[in-house]
């Protein structure tokens, strides 16, 4: 988003609706929870994954998984009674501290399937009032707050993966990066497919890719 024009690109799409894209920013790469242990795609064959819909759902179904859309105030609820086997739902900490380890004692950690990205954005109209060194306020802030939030977020993990595996009420695994590739290569079939609907999602993808492949990520 910062260095390969992603928020220039996310802005030409919001800007025409009179919203501007201040910055964006990830938090994290998030932890799988789940009923059963989780070693390598197989093991998510079949399973009923608390997924929001879309290109998030359609990836989990491409690796043999069974998303189910609940929203994320049902979770607990849902592992409790057995209409979900696991959830894409934020860090580990989170998860951990709300207890859903009393009906998903199993874990993925580090999480490989969500980096969720948050923007902050302004009135268009409001941010092109304000003078440069304003806009340039406003753009350090975010920077910081994201920074800040991706290191307190970092802290807390570390925090409770220490008081899990000191209790031991919670098995925490890892996918090979063999798995890894073919989880991303799902991913990657799921990107073809949305970069067809629109010039602007082609532009996306292809941009996106790039940049992986840039990074040797791809």
């Amino acid at each position: 988003m910062r260095n390969a024009g992603g928020e220039a690109g996310y802005n030409l799409l919001v800007e025409p609706y009179n919203v501007h894209l201040i910055r964006a920013g990830a938090v994290g790469a998030e932890a799988l929870i789940s009923k059963r242990k989780i070693e390598t795609l197989d093991d998510l064959k079949g399973l009923k994954v608390r997924a929001p819909e879309g290109m998030v759902s359609n990836i989990f179904k491409l690796v043999g998984a069974a998303p189910v859309n609940l929203p994320t105030s049902e979770v607990y609820t849902g592992l409790e009674k057995g209409v979900i086997d696991a959830a894409d739902y934020t860090v580990f900490s989170t998860n951990y501290q709300q207890g859903y380890h009393k009906y998903a004692p199993f874990a993925v950690y580090p999480g490989f399937h969500s980096m969720p990205m948050k923007d902050i954005s302004v009135n268009k109209a409001l941010w092109d009032a304000l003078t440069p060194e304003q806009q340039k306020i406003l753009e350090d802030s975010v920077d910081a707050f994201t920074e800040q939030l991706v290191t307190d977020l970092r802290k807390k993990d570390d925090e409770q993966v220490a008081v899990a595996k000191q209790k031991g009420d919670v098995t925490l695994t890892s996918l090979t990066e063999d798995e890894l590739r073919k989880f991303r290569q799902s991913a990657r079939d799921e990107w073809a497919r949305w970069r067809e609907r629109s010039p602007q999602a082609k532009e996306a993808v292809d941009s996106i890719q790039a940049y992986l492949q840039d990074k040797g990520m791809l």
